[in-house]
């Protein structure tokens, strides 16, 4: 499974990442499987560190194409039952590239039959729902985030590409990208062991019996007793019917 992390500058990215790695491993040694799962960071930032600049109109294609090369040669290494997180792909470069040249004609040039890359099965789209924080000579501020945030999405909804928005703070944005993973996953077994992980970084509830069977998750813990707890406390309450600790 290939999983591409796609967001604008300072949304987490790259904390993602090696954060669902993680959990990915602990899911898959939970049932006792070969913890195969690679991470493939962002090229574009070591292109830049190493040239001290950011590529130019004429560059784009030459990144974009090695990140994708750094993706099919981990999924290559994992085998075909291992997890591939990619730190973008060619779409987010194409996104930078419409935002800064006013196009990406590389990446909508269709590549011949033989040159076709490996494509995620997978999209998460970062939120800019964290805080923007500097980094050096390599982020230009809010604005240009939302920017190529929109980029970002036009060319997801151009395209076609299913994909999985994800928000939250801290533990809570793992979560809900663990969700969206085993949401996705055609392994029943795996992916009630990835819901296991995402209900770990949920704070404690009520009700110590927390479900990892059902489709639905709630904000705070994934167990849908607690949510009828509370739906009948806030019913109670209003004076619309009688309050249960059911």
């Amino acid at each position: 499974m290939i999983v591409a992390l796609l967001g604008a500058e300072c949304t987490g990215k790259s904390t993602l990442a090696h954060a669902l790695a993680h959990h990915l491993r602990a899911a898959m040694e939970r049932l006792g499987r070969p913890p195969h799962v690679a991470v493939v960071d962002e090229w574009l930032r070591t292109w830049c560190e190493t040239q001290g600049r950011p590529p130019q109109a004429h560059e784009q294609a030459q990144v974009a194409a090695q990140q994708d090369e750094r993706i099919r040669h981990a999924a290559q290494h994992v085998g075909p039952q291992g997890w591939v997180l990619a730190d973008t792909t060619s779409l987010m470069t194409a996104a930078y590239s419409d935002h800064y040249f006013g196009s990406a004609p590389w990446f909508d040039r269709p590549p011949p039959e033989a040159a076709l890359p490996m494509g995620p099965h997978v999209h998460l789209l970062l939120g800019l729902d964290l805080p923007w924080q500097a980094d050096g000579p390599w982020r230009d501020g809010p604005t240009v985030q939302a920017a190529v945030d929109a980029c970002l999405r036009q060319r997801l909804l151009a395209s076609g590409r299913r994909h999985h928005a994800v928000y939250g703070l801290g533990p809570a944005r793992t979560a809900a990208a663990l969700a969206a993973l085993a949401a996705e996953t055609p392994d029943a077994a795996l992916a009630i062991a990835i819901k296991t992980e995402a209900i770990t970084l949920y704070p404690a509830c009520a009700n110590a019996e927390k479900s990892t069977k059902n489709d639905w998750m709630c904000n705070a813990c994934s167990d849908p007793g607690c949510e009828r707890r509370l739906f009948s406390r806030l019913m109670a309450a209003r004076g619309l019917g009688p309050s249960s600790t059911a």
